[in-house]
């Protein structure tokens, strides 16, 4: 059998001297902290910011109220579309409104801009206001009949709707768009 005999001093030696270089490491990282907190301490934030002063606070200033003008500019145009789509619904009710009233006589308007009216202008045929009314007593919805007529979805709910208000049967949606 084969002895062999590892000195005392080795062994401690070998398993000691890691342990001991993390030990220091250890202790040195922490001393390092305990310096820079106090140095932390005693700063302004000027100090820690030095664009904060003069010319890099008005730039902040500037950033900041370009952003917030970004912001309104969005949704002034926004409220700016908005408004114009309700401004032509309110005026294609009130053309609708004002032709079933007259009894389906054309009137020359003096709000027209062009002497061709495009086909969202011109008005309905009362030809086609009768069957357009059958065909929603037949079950069929405002898409269904917009496509067989070969009208405007547009066209056949308003039709629809100046139906039933003729009737005395105002719901909700009738009342959303008045």
């Amino acid at each position: 059998m084969l002895n062999i005999t590892i000195p005392m001093w080795l062994l401690l030696t070998v398993a000691g001297l890691p342990n001991l270089c993390l030990v220091l490491l250890v202790l040195r990282m922490m001393r390092l902290r305990r310096r820079k907190k106090p140095a932390l301490a005693s700063h302004t934030p000027s100090d820690l910011h030095p664009g904060v002063d003069g010319f890099g606070r008005h730039i902040h200033r500037e950033i900041l109220s370009q952003q917030i003008d970004t912001v309104f500019t969005a949704l002034y145009t926004i409220i700016e579309s908005e408004h114009m789509k309700l401004t032509a619904l309110v005026n294609q009710t009130r053309r609708s409104v004002d032709f079933a009233e007259r009894g389906g006589r054309t009137i020359a308007s003096p709000q027209t801009t062009s002497p061709h009216p495009t086909r969202d202008d011109a008005p309905m045929d009362t030809a086609t206001e009768p069957t357009i009314i059958s065909l929603a007593e037949e079950g069929l919805s405002a898409d269904d009949i917009a496509d067989v007529l070969q009208l405007s979805r547009a066209e056949v709910a308003l039709a629809l709707k100046v139906k039933a208000a003729r009737e005395g049967r105002v719901g909700r949606q009738v009342r959303a768009v008045a």
